[in-house]
């Protein structure tokens, strides 16, 4: 008999936790309707979540402004990169650069939403470049050692890093259970925003409640699909250009080229 109440007790427990707490909503609207405080409340929470959107947009830019921002520091070589590299070769690598950067400014933050899209845009990144340097082989991204490939990872992670700390808030403090766990509940976002749906459709019992609720969403949740947007565009930007660069260092021969140099100084 025990067993058969405990999902009605817990229903009751549940529902005293939460009841009071969501009926704080219309009745908390219905006061500040009887005291003629609503509309006064509505222009300030609209004030305060537009202030909260232009911080947002001051800090992070402006989406169009995203790409240009980064291009440059993507596509300035340091000074003698090739010194000894002849006009075709820098014709090479300028077609190269190129062609990772139409490859970037396509994407979006739909490019990458499974950790398979991780590993195939990479090899794609890395094959574009391939086929300049190679292009009449069949085979072009198989062109170097396998020493060659690692030291491709560790330069493409040196690269990566900072990006990924400079772009995610709190990114040096991000472990990778907590990545993982974050990735695991992105569907539960879905889920809610239905959820949320019904009840926007149950809160028209109250049109000025709800009037005052949809305008303030509405710019909350614009603010939260840009950001989310804009912190996921740049990842797969920075991704695709630090991948394209170590990819044009490799199959130039300048990652061969460093790696000589450095172990001449060890």
């Amino acid at each position: 008999m025990s067993d058969a109440l405990s999902p009605l007790r817990l229903a009751i427990v549940l529902m005293g936790l939460l009841l009071p707490t969501v009926a704080l909503i219309p009745l908390g609207s219905l006061w500040l309707w009887q005291h003629g405080y609503l509309i006064y409340w509505a222009v300030a929470t609209l004030i305060c979540t537009a202030v909260a959107f232009a911080f947002e947009r001051r800090t992070l830019g402006k989406p169009g402004k995203i790409a240009t921002a980064e291009t440059p520091s993507q596509e300035v070589l340091p000074p003698g990169v090739m010194p000894d590299a002849g006009v075709e070769g820098d014709s090479m690598r300028s077609a190269a650069t190129s062609a990772v950067e139409v490859f970037a400014k396509n994407s979006n933050s739909r490019t990458i939403a499974t950790w398979n899209d991780l590993l195939n845009t990479g090899l794609e990144t890395v094959e574009l470049v391939a086929k300049v340097y190679h292009p009449s082989d069949k085979d072009p991204m198989l062109h170097f050692t396998v020493p060659e490939a690692l030291t491709l990872v560790e330069q493409v992670s040196g690269r990566l890093r900072p990006v990924f700390e400079g772009t995610i808030p709190l990114g040096n403090r991000l472990t990778v259970a907590q990545f993982a766990q974050v990735y695991r509940w992105r569907g539960i976002y879905d889920v809610a925003g239905r959820a949320w749906s019904v009840w926007r459709v149950a809160r028209l019992l109250n049109p000025a409640t709800a009037v005052t609720y949809e305008m303030r969403e509405r710019l909350s949740s614009s603010l939260f699909q840009w950001l989310k947007g804009s912190i996921s565009g740049r990842l797969v930007r920075a991704y695709i250009h630090e991948v394209g660069e170590a990819a044009i260092d490799l199959y130039s021969g300048e990652l061969r080229k460093s790696s000589a140099a450095r172990k001449a100084k060890g």
